[in-house]
């Protein structure tokens, strides 16, 4: 599934960020460490957001902006919901990615290991550790959205053909992740602020399950809308 995640603030990208410092201090250090336990220990994940995605940092012309609310669980399960400004559905199961169109009444599915190089990487840390082990990282300048965050590159150590750059937006109090970008290798700048978090609130597997609805229709491929 190519690059079907986008995010928000785009305009906020738009501000040159540049490293603090070649290797991280004990007190990033700590942070991620932080955020790697609390996200390990979580059972599910869910979210507002609102996310725009453009190639341009300046041109807000050049952007799409999309509203939805977005659940994660242990397994790489997952659903997007989008309402703005149209609905359709992204849906992982852990093994099958769906996307469910609803106003072309059309779906698809691809195996989730087909489509994890481009996923949201939120979705890979609910129930597992691993940034340290996946990423190297520094702070940047960049002014955070609500203050006292922190915002940190985060550089993958295995060379992905998909993603070229990361960057995250850290609540130091609650160690979540409040803000994502995505840069691909075509420089497509994909962001997400999430907005109402709520964590371990008991998701049944059962809602990662897609049904096609009657009246649909099994198209090749999955959307990029």
């Amino acid at each position: 599934m190519k690059r079907f995640v986008a995010i928000l603030m785009l305009a906020a990208a738009s501000l040159t960020s540049t490293v603090l410092a070649q290797s991280p201090s004990p007190q990033l250090n700590a942070l991620i460490d932080d955020v790697d336990r609390n996200f390990a220990q979580m059972k599910d994940f869910s979210a507002d957001f609102i996310q725009y995605s453009g190639v341009s940092k300046t041109n807000l012309n050049q952007t799409r902006q999309d509203v939805g609310h977005l659940y994660l669980a242990k397994g790489h399960k997952m659903r997007f919901l989008y309402t703005l400004p149209e609905e359709r559905q992204w849906v992982s199961n852990g093994k099958t990615v769906y996307f469910y169109d609803l106003e072309e009444r059309t779906w698809s599915q691809e195996p989730v290991k087909e489509s994890t190089a481009d996923m949201l990487p939120l979705m890979y840390l609910v129930g597992q550790s691993g940034l340290k082990k996946n990423f190297s990282f520094s702070e940047l300048t960049r002014k955070p959205s609500i203050e006292g965050d922190r915002v940190i590159r985060l550089q993958l150590k295995k060379k992905s053909e998909d993603v070229k750059e990361i960057e995250i937006e850290v609540d130091p109090q609650r160690k979540l992740i409040v803000w994502m970008l995505i840069v691909d290798t075509n420089d497509l700048r994909n962001q997400f602020m999430f907005s109402n978090i709520r964590t371990n609130s008991n998701i049944q597997d059962s809602f990662f399950e897609f049904t096609p609805p009657p009246g649909t229709r099994k198209v090749q491929g999955v959307g990029t809308k």
